[in-house]
């Protein structure tokens, strides 16, 4: 075996490995955002939030959506914590059409009135 075809075997089998090694951050990040989305809904169900701790909320939000955008319920209760702690329309939106775009189950929840999140609205 020539030099090239051994370096293009070493370079394919590198990638590989540097593909399957994002993958598992992926993995972590979503299995991360996932649990996010259980803490926010205990975390919304508390009578009285302060917009404190709506602030911190959405940060945490912020931060799982940007390492893990494809969590569709995450961003549908981003949504309802923007419109919550009056954000512009715009990032209200676009946290609401990323959830519709993505299938968010929750999203039917958040726009059935009393009793369900979207009452902090």
């Amino acid at each position: 075996m020539g030099m090239r075809p051994l370096l293009a075997l070493c370079l394919l089998c590198g990638s590989a490995a540097l593909h399957a090694q994002a993958l598992r951050r992926t993995g972590a990040a979503c299995q991360t955002a996932l649990e996010t989305v259980n803490w926010v809904r205990e975390k919304l169900a508390e009578p009285d939030l302060a917009p404190a701790r709506l602030e911190q909320l959405l940060a945490v939000m912020e931060l799982r959506t940007g390492s893990c955008p494809t969590i569709g319920d995450l961003w549908a209760y981003r949504s309802v914590v923007e419109r919550a702690l009056k954000r512009p329309e715009r990032d209200v939106a676009y946290s609401r059409n990323k959830a519709k775009e993505l299938g968010a189950p929750s999203l039917q929840n958040l726009t059935d009135g009393p009793g369900s999140s979207s009452s902090l609205v």
